[in-house]
């Protein structure tokens, strides 16, 4: 078996894992993409790693693990907040091109990569953002407009929430990826997960190939309108998190 060979009979191992099917040309594609993250890292700085084997498992396969419960919330529109190297939100693409992504990106350099890998992969159904979250969010073009968010590897739970529900159009809901510890991360950004709009998180568990404790999807539906005082000014959820 070639390295190459390997790497796809990883990755299609490890999707299986996480409840994901994919056709031989999305396989092909994420693995396109896998290398030109890898080629990109050094002047983009978009993982910190290069190893093949780790950005399949725990990048490409830890971002398709969205896949399943944003089919479950019935999205067609989703945006991904602070998408970096297009995980998940190219991966996504990639593999449901019948959903519409939205990957807000506030890096330029990031974002132009973005850009490229959509364009090099020929992805009609992903558009690009540059700028801070807090002020796109406050763009009637983007303000409530997206069945669904996702956010993977961005900030503590009580910053992305608020960088990100209000994206989220009431009735839909907001994906967070979490490590083992996404039970104490839920119940710290409780009381902002119900200023900003959203019900109490529900936790689903999954296993990466390799890892021993779990990783989690924590679903938040979105009840209200997130007030229009969120988010705060470019900066401040981090600085000051509502938890």
């Amino acid at each position: 078996m070639t390295r190459g060979e390997g790497l796809e009979a990883r990755l299609a191992s490890g999707l299986a894992a996480v409840g994901v099917e994919a056709s031989g040309v999305q396989i092909e594609r994420l693995l396109a993409h896998l290398a030109a993250v890898r080629e990109a890292d050094a002047r983009a700085g978009l993982v910190g790693t290069t190893d093949p084997a780790e950005l399949v498992n725990r990048h490409v396969v830890d971002s398709a693990a969205f896949l399943g419960p944003l089919r479950g919330a019935g999205a067609r529109s989703v945006v991904d907040v602070g998408s970096g190297a297009g995980l998940p939100g190219i991966v996504l693409a990639i593999l449901s091109p019948g959903m519409s992504f939205l990957l807000v990106e506030s890096r330029r350099k990031k974002a132009e990569f973005l850009a490229a890998a959509a364009r090099a992969l020929s992805l009609a159904n992903v558009e690009v953002a540059c700028g801070r979250a807090e002020s796109l969010a406050r763009d009637p073009r983007f303000r409530e407009t997206r069945d669904a968010g996702v956010v993977r590897a961005l900030a503590r739970f009580a910053v992305a929430i608020e960088l990100a529900l209000p994206f989220v159009r009431p009735g839909g809901t907001l994906f967070l990826a979490a490590g083992p510890d996404a039970a104490a991360e839920a119940h710290e950004a409780g009381a902002a997960t119900l200023l900003l709009g959203g019900a109490p998180p529900v936790l689903s568990p999954y296993h990466l190939p390799g890892r021993e404790k779990p990783f989690h999807v924590v679903r938040i539906e979105k009840v209200r309108s997130t007030p229009d005082a969120y988010p705060r000014r470019p900066g401040i959820p981090k600085k000051r998190p509502l938890a």
